[in-house]
């Protein structure tokens, strides 16, 4: 996935790893998988995302 690419966030997971615990969220658009947390921006509406993708281009 491109950085600035919007897609639909389905699902998200905490998993239990050794010591310490890795969110995980299931996306949506254009590529469908589970994506590390900590390599998303989360937004809670489409329009901020958009905003957000569009202020990387810049």
């Amino acid at each position: 996935m491109r950085r600035g690419t919007v897609v639909s966030v389905l699902e998200r997971k905490a998993i239990q790893k050794q010591d310490a615990i890795e969110s995980w969220v299931f996306i949506e658009g254009g590529y469908k998988g589970w994506l590390n947390e900590e390599r998303v921006f989360i937004y809670d509406h489409e329009v901020q995302a958009i905003t957000a993708s569009n202020m990387m281009d810049q």
